[in-house]
């Protein structure tokens, strides 16, 4: 039997959560603290944002991305790219005393500054 499709039907959803829209403010930091970029979640799951940011620029393959409403960094690996969007899947939580990268110390202080 032919798989027959409409032409305006969606590929099927590969996600193993749901995606819930939103619209925060968030700061992605890589490079040893070299580099800040100013960003929006656009949605969202328990694994992943997809992340909107100011200037399409590179990014590494990781990174740290901290939402300002929620006041804490994560690591995150860049999955995808198209133009201004970003996808990020979460590696972890990060122990801002245990971690030397600057870049965590760099996205902390924004944060900070972010939520008063």
């Amino acid at each position: 039997m032919t798989d027959v499709r409409s032409p305006l039907s969606l590929p099927p959803e590969r996600r193993q959560s749901t995606r819930s829209r939103c619209l925060l403010a968030c700061t992605l930091a890589f490079g040893e603290g070299a580099f800040s970029v100013p960003g929006r979640v656009k949605d969202r799951t328990p694994v992943g944002l997809r992340v909107q940011i100011d200037t399409p620029m590179l990014l590494p393959n990781r990174l740290f991305v901290g939402i300002h409403q929620e006041g804490r960094p994560r690591e995150a690996e860049v999955m995808w790219r198209r133009g201004d969007l970003v996808g990020l899947r979460y590696l972890g939580d990060v122990d801002i005393d245990g971690i030397s990268d600057l870049s965590v110390k760099v996205l902390r202080r924004i944060l900070d500054l972010a939520r008063t």
